[in-house]
């Protein structure tokens, strides 16, 4: 009788031949088993994908989640699609750059009409969410309102709107001043910079403003709020944490 070790050492080919769905590639596979296992594994025709197709299926794949990721990102970036190209030419060239090179700070940009603030900003944001980053662009009027409506229709949900907003990486609030800053406005913006000065969100928040940090407080309806609004912006500015960037008109552009 042989030994049982034996016969258990033993060795048999298996033969698949295997037909790949997606090119039509045919292979034959040999697979080495043992003996006591061959009437288990009599081979046979398959139908897997190659290695090829099978890698170039998982890069697909991982495209196309990359495609729906950025797409989802746009989407919440609320960004004009006016925005999404830059014209060297034409745009604000030097205030890109510094605000490209400051993406990771609050800002302040202020400056004339026509010096290209908004675009400027908004191209940034749209890169950084190119990247990946949450981001949302608002415009101040349109962001003041939807906080009114929430405020009229259910004032204790006043909080979760601003919350909403302050889960991204970067928001940005464009056009603060254009108008009188209302009482509503003052209140919404005064919640925004408590949180973000006490350094409990994360969000970096870049201001749009035709206005100065100085002529700033003159808007507000409730002067002792602008001031220390504009206060908490001057010393965030001081300690590093906000950059103010005064655009001018060296590369003009329509905003």
């Amino acid at each position: 009788m042989e030994d049982m070790s034996r016969v258990i050492e033993k060795k048999r080919i298996v033969v698949y031949r295997n037909t790949c769905p997606r090119c039509g590639c045919y292979e034959e596979i040999n697979v080495e088993v043992p003996d006591f296992a061959f009437e288990f594994m009599n081979g046979g025709d398959t139908n897997n994908k190659c290695k090829i197709c099978a890698e170039r299926e998982r890069m697909e794949i991982e495209a196309e989640n990359v495609r729906q990721r950025y797409a989802e990102l746009i989407q919440h970036a609320q960004i004009p699609q006016s925005f999404l190209t830059w014209d060297v030419e034409k745009g604000n060239n030097t205030l890109a750059r510094q605000i490209l090179d400051n993406k990771d700070k609050h800002l302040f940009i202020c400056g004339k009409y026509d010096t290209g603030k908004t675009r400027s900003a908004v191209y940034n944001l749209f890169l950084q969410a190119k990247r990946g980053k949450w981001c949302q662009f608002v415009r101040f009027s349109d962001f003041v309102a939807g906080y009114a409506r929430i405020c009229k229709m259910a004032s204790e949900n006043s909080g979760d709107y601003i919350r909403g907003f302050l889960k991204n990486s970067i928001l940005m609030i464009d056009d603060i001043g254009k108008r009188r800053i209302t009482e509503t406005a003052c209140e919404l913006l005064w919640d925004i910079f408590d949180r973000i000065y006490a350094e409990d969100e994360r969000t970096k928040i870049w201001i749009t403003s035709n206005k100065s940090l100085e002529d700033l407080p003159a808007l507000f309806e409730n002067r002792d709020i602008g001031d220390a609004i504009t206060s908490r912006i001057d010393r965030m500015i001081d300690d590093g944490r906000m950059i103010k960037i005064e655009a001018t008109n060296e590369q003009k552009e329509q905003k």
